[in-house]
């Protein structure tokens, strides 16, 4: 019945009962946006225009969840960072124990080696024998001199990996000395 009234209706009448009326369709043919005729295929393909569907608000609903649905989600994402944060912190503190029964058996062990292991070195304390030498120091030489920091990882040395450099091995390098 109502589609018998609906095509009695004038064209844009019929037209506006179809459709939902917050949603506006242009009546005008949309200008090509690009230059190749591959994507306005395939954008009319998956947005095509003119196209009225009648179970959009149920298929909607299929795919936003409800509230409750919303909130137990949130609910678990807590759940699930509060046991990781607990599982990392309880991880945290094996750590650190072991780590002090290895310091402590150390200090019992060998006391010279304890006091190194703890010592704190300032990276750029320099004694004035080392910055009267520096000071003589030019380019590459003073360079590597002030790069050298005593307690860290060597910069020269290449980063270990599974397959060897492209250039091999360089037989000609030689380390800078601070003389």
């Amino acid at each position: 019945m109502l589609g018998r009234t609906i095509s009695r209706l004038p064209k844009c009448r019929a037209n506006s009962l179809a459709r939902p009326s917050s949603v506006s369709y242009s009546t005008k043919k949309k200008e090509k946006t690009t230059g190749d005729p591959r994507v306005d295929i395939i954008q009319q393909a998956l947005y095509p225009t003119h196209k009225y569907r009648p179970n959009l608000a149920v298929a909607l609903q299929h795919v936003i969840p409800s509230a409750e649905a919303h909130e137990t989600i949130e609910r678990a994402w807590a759940l699930h960072q509060r046991e990781s944060r607990e599982a990392r912190k309880a991880e945290l503190g094996r750590l650190y124990d072991n780590m002090r029964r290895a310091m402590d058996e150390l200090e019992k062990t060998d006391e010279y080696l304890f006091t190194q292991a703890n010592l704190q070195r300032d990276p750029r304390g320099l004694t004035k024998g080392e910055i009267e030498t520096l000071k003589g120091l030019k380019g590459a030489a003073k360079k590597a001199a002030e790069a050298r920091i005593e307690g860290f990882f060597p910069r020269e040395l290449r980063i270990p990996t599974d397959t060897p450099r492209k250039a091999g091995w360089d037989h000609s390098w030689k380390a800078h000395t601070s003389t």
